[in-house]
């Protein structure tokens, strides 16, 4: 057993750790800065002894020191005041005057070059959709609204751009493709396509009406022509907004009007605009017994090439159509003045499956500034009627 003024090895480390701590007894007036001043409790009374605690008047204290670590002092900002949601913005006052630089001696005025046509040589890019459908062609429309249809080596396409640069080709292509519409690229050489609008090889040679129209035998012949597009299908449209649809109506009535009179059963297989699709036109003419199918259209190009223009005729390289064509041809040739596009033969639907003679007529471009001036005029569209009755009445002698 200790004795009680024994200290143990424990308590007296302790009691020498203690020590080293600088703590002092002092007043709270005398802390040193950086230090808290803690009250002493007086010896008499504990707070587990039921007794009260009565300071002692001028208790000592113990100053214990604070440790501060030297964190560096970061810079303070003043707080952030959302901005107003339509703040006032204010209109800037006149800008001030360019100055005016003299312009060093002999430099030309640069103004800005005329547009002039492309250039012969080089390669252009046809964006086509193989399909050459009505249908299709109201597909591809509602993605490219100028997009029609044409034929390419006898085969009905819907023409959508003709570009020279590839990348502008591509990119409409791709456009196409996610509209699920499969697009083709055709390179061609630029040099198919006319730069400058063609002389006139063959000046017209008459009025309309100035020659009789040639008389054929009054054995029952039935002619029928058929005009093109119709109702929610228009077809073409070129300069200054002209409609296929409605040029090649008016266009076909004139038609029948002057077989009529000499002496030639004709029909329309539309008399007013309204949509047909091309089977129920082959089956009227295989009702009528028809003798002749004539499927009267206008054509159309790139919208910026105004300077493409021209007359062609197709047939059926499969029927018997080809003197019918180029008789049409020639008759259009001679009365217009156009430019030649040629005799061809195509596949197209109302002259492949109809059983008599049938050719289908491009009576000029809606787009090209010489043909579409002729169709939108009612001295022109009756000019095309005639020739293309005198081509008709020709071919039945």
């Amino acid at each position: 057993m200790l004795k009680m003024n024994t200290l143990s090895p424990l308590r007296s480390a302790m009691i020498a750790a203690i020590a080293t701590i600088p703590i002092g007894i002092t007043h709270a007036a005398q802390a040193a800065p950086g230090s808290v001043v803690v009250p002493t409790i007086p010896s008499s009374g504990s707070p587990n002894s039921g007794y009260p605690i009565s300071p002692r008047p001028n208790a000592p204290s113990i100053v214990v020191p604070i440790y501060t670590p030297n964190y560096p002092s970061y810079p303070t900002y003043p707080p952030a005041t959302p901005p107003s949601r339509n703040p006032n913005v204010s209109t800037p006052g006149r800008l001030p005057p360019v100055p005016n630089v003299n312009r060093p001696p002999n430099r030309p005025v640069v103004s800005n070059p005329p547009i002039s046509q492309p250039a012969i040589g080089g390669l252009i890019y046809r964006v086509v959709v193989m399909d050459g459908s009505e249908l299709m062609q109201q597909q591809v429309r509602n993605v490219v609204p100028q997009a029609f249809r044409t034929s390419l080596n006898g085969q009905s396409v819907i023409q959508v751009g003709v570009f020279r640069e590839q990348s502008k080709a591509v990119e409409l292509q791709q456009t196409l493709n996610r509209n699920n519409l499969q697009a083709s690229i055709l390179p061609g050489q630029a040099s198919q396509l006319p730069v400058n609008p063609p002389p006139r090889v063959n000046p017209p040679t008459s009025n309309p009406g100035t020659n009789p129209l040639p008389t054929v035998p009054r054995n029952g012949t039935v002619v029928v022509i058929d005009p093109g597009h119709g109702g929610r299908d228009p077809g073409a449209v070129g300069i200054g907004g002209i409609r296929e649809s409605e040029v090649v109506l008016d266009i076909s009535r004139q038609v029948v009007s002057l077989l009529r009179q000499q002496g030639v059963e004709a029909v329309l297989t539309r008399s007013r605009d309204e949509e047909i699709e091309l089977e129920p036109r082959v089956q009227f003419a295989e009702r009528s017994n028809a003798d002749v199918f004539v499927s009267i259209h206008a054509n159309a190009f790139d919208a910026r090439r105004t300077d493409v223009n021209g007359i062609e005729t197709f047939y059926y390289s499969g029927g018997s159509g080809q003197p019918l064509a180029k008789a049409v041809q020639d008759s259009l040739l001679r009365e217009l003045g156009a430019r030649d596009r040629g005799v061809k033969s195509a596949n197209f639907y109302v002259i492949r499956y109809t059983s008599m003679p049938a050719i289908l007529v491009e009576t000029g471009f809606v787009t090209g500034s010489e043909d579409a001036a002729r169709l939108a005029s009612a001295a022109g569209r009756s000019r095309i009627a005639s020739a293309i009755a005198r081509g008709i009445l020709q071919y039945l002698r």
